[in-house]
């Protein structure tokens, strides 16, 4: 009785280690995509000191490569963090045909889009699948006092 249950748990656990070896292998083989869209306008002046440490905290995940861009045009292809270089707010912001200012071979390889900005709704592209990650002024709790009033 234990022998059948010592080898079918052998057996047990040689297919779940193939089935995990399997889909490890397909994953590093086949990496999501995720296109990353900053928007480097003036109006991001005031929180840019806050983009790096999001673009660290949106990045490393396994089995991921990023790539990133502008909305003036494109930093870095496909790899496994963000990394924002020397980029720097300028220029007016203009989200209006922002798709068309991203490598076309870029957007087809993506699996997510993401647009990084402090824009109003109004402003936000309306064309393409963006999924927004809204950067701002840090939020201050409430002391005691003002909770009080």
């Amino acid at each position: 009785m234990m022998g059948a249950f010592r080898n079918w748990l052998l057996l047990a656990c040689c297919l779940f280690g193939l089935a995990a070896w399997g889909y490890h292998a397909y994953l590093l083989a086949w990496p999501k995509r995720v296109l990353v869209v900053l928007d480097n306008a003036y109006p991001m002046a005031p929180v840019w000191d806050r983009v790096p440490a999001l673009l660290r905290s949106l990045s490393g995940a396994r089995y991921t490569l990023y790539a990133l861009a502008t909305d003036k045009g494109p930093v870095h292809g496909w790899q496994p963090v963000l990394d924002l270089g020397a980029t720097q707010p300028y220029a007016p912001r203009d989200l209006s045909d922002l798709s068309r200012r991203i490598p076309a071979a870029w957007q087809s390889a993506a699996t997510a889009t993401w647009l990084i900005t402090n824009a109003a709704p109004a402003e936000l592209p309306t064309d393409g699948d963006w999924r927004v990650v809204p950067v701002g002024p840090a939020v201050t709790p409430l002391s005691n006092e003002s909770r009080t009033r």
